[in-house]
């Protein structure tokens, strides 16, 4: 990040967290755009990139006077995306148009293959996501889900960008009307304290656009679920 092309650079830190976050307006300052890295001790790996007209979660840019403010987030009581973003505000467009056309694992999804048992069997039930997609969540660890996305009109599979050993208790809600999926997990971004963490993203048919991620620190694994706590 720097020079040209960066107007405005600004950066968020914390030293309790591995997690940097940047924004900045581009060369012609009508376009505020959005990179989120973590640290491994030698690069930073990109976790989300995202381009932006209007205010962001985090960070706002204003293309009037060239400025671009961020802050971090609180742990504070606040509006989180899940509660602002309503699944009937991104209907699907496109439906299961027949019998579900299972994956080709021997080809095109041979990178799913290993769970090609569990993905199969759970396509043929139809789809449950943005129209004609099935979320398959597979348990692949003591708290620990892998999770992939599959088109049941033609039997392409992508790998969920979120699941495995970082996303703790992964809870994802979603739609069979509906290209919005919403996902809490918890997440060690203040180190020995936990972390509730949240986004909500947009599938757009070939990738999940992020509206964001949000963290609450949390008493608890059972804040982080969609569901309330059940009452003992």
């Amino acid at each position: 990040m720097g020079g040209e092309g960066t107007s405005s650079l600004k950066l968020v830190y914390n030293v309790k967290s591995r997690l940097i976050k940047s924004a900045w307006l581009n060369s012609e300052k009508v376009l505020c755009r959005q990179q989120d890295f973590d640290w491994d001790g030698k690069d930073f790996n990109n976790i989300v990139g995202m381009d932006h007209t209007d205010k962001g979660t985090f960070f706002r840019c204003d293309v009037l006077d060239s400025s671009v403010s961020m802050e971090w987030p609180s742990d504070e009581a606040k509006t989180s995306p899940s509660e602002e973003l309503r699944f009937e505000t991104f209907p699907a467009r496109v439906f299961q148009n027949g019998p579900v056309k299972l994956p080709q694992f021997d080809g095109r999804d041979r990178g799913a293959r290993e769970y090609r048992t569990r993905i199969s069997d759970a396509m043929k039930s139809g789809a449950n996501f943005a129209g004609h997609y099935r979320i398959v969540e597979i348990g692949c660890g003591t708290g620990y889900s892998c999770v992939y996305i599959a088109d049941t009109n033609s039997g392409k599979v992508w790998d969920f960008p979120l699941g495995g050993m970082e996303y703790l208790n992964l809870d994802l809600k979603y739609s069979p009307d509906s290209r919005l999926i919403k996902a809490r997990w918890i997440d060690g971004l203040n180190g020995d304290q936990a972390d509730c963490a949240e986004s909500v993203a947009e599938w757009d048919g070939r990738s999940f656009n992020s509206f964001g991620k949000t963290h609450r620190g949390v008493a608890d694994e059972t804040y982080c679920s969609f569901e309330p706590p059940q009452n003992e």
